[in-house]
């Protein structure tokens, strides 16, 4: 049985206690627009850790309300947009963070083309869409998940380290698609190995989760399928997310 890569060095830290006390204190040093963008991102971080959000798959709370948000600059709301969809996919709602992926489509990255989560939101906007195309059998997701594929491809084949997993756990999606089951679980299997190489661990317990679906629903392996749940577990609870930690369990 594999084990979940340590979080000794992970690139993704589980974040730290602060994040459930914001102190308006520690915002006010910064520029109105920055302090913003901390507080989207904040009230992000702290839906996707914190059990006690009453509503964690929407970007509301305390920190930050995107329903109260007046702000109308492009790159603001670009933002928020950004992390309504991250809200969306870890919370497993595949079908409205594919229709967000369509509504948005490049409009982050051409805002920001320069900004270090590009490539991420190439990917998290492909995750869903092929999780929405494999639910719905709807041809729109499957068209947008393979364009966004076939440029993860581009970056992959370019020698770009960091997506090299997105690559490959794209690609085993599309061939589960494409009915090709034996060669998606090679890509699955693959996929897992680059992620623990890379020590993302959201990112590893999100592929652990979606390939034990793959394993429930094409192959109707269910013992398979909880074990590789509880190794999505694993990774979710050394990335501090005790909310993702408690919904999978309750499918165990």
């Amino acid at each position: 049985m594999r084990r979940c890569c340590s979080n000794n060095h992970v690139s993704t830290r589980k974040p730290s206690s602060a994040t459930n006390n914001v102190s308006p204190s520690r915002l006010t040093s910064l520029g109105s627009f920055s302090a913003n963008v901390v507080k989207i991102f904040w009230q992000m971080m702290k839906n996707l850790h914190d059990p006690s959000s009453s509503n964690p798959a929407e970007l509301e709370g305390d920190i930050f309300s995107a329903s109260k948000d007046e702000e109308t600059n492009n790159v603001h709301l670009a933002n928020v947009s950004f992390a309504q969809g991250e809200l969306a996919l870890f919370n497993a709602d595949y079908e409205t963070a594919a229709q967000r992926a369509l509504k948005v489509g490049d409009a982050f990255s051409k805002l920001m083309p320069a900004f270090l989560l590009n490539m991420v939101d190439f990917f998290h906007r492909a995750v869903p869409l092929y999780a929405a195309a494999r639910q719905t059998k709807k041809r729109k997701y499957r068209v947008e998940a393979k364009r966004l594929l076939k440029k993860i491809g581009k970056w992959a084949k370019c020698g770009n380290a960091n997506v090299q997993y997105y690559f490959l756990f794209l690609t085993a999606e599309q061939l589960t698609l494409d009915k090709k089951n034996d060669m998606a679980q090679q890509k699955y299997e693959e996929a897992i190995e680059a992620a623990m190489a890379a020590r993302h661990l959201h990112h590893l317990g999100l592929i652990y989760e979606r390939y034990a679906d793959f394993l429930l629903d094409t192959r109707s392996a269910e013992g398979a399928a909880k074990e590789r749940l509880t190794q999505a577990i694993q990774c979710y609870k050394r990335w501090g997310s005790a909310r993702k930690v408690a919904e999978l369990e309750s499918r165990l």
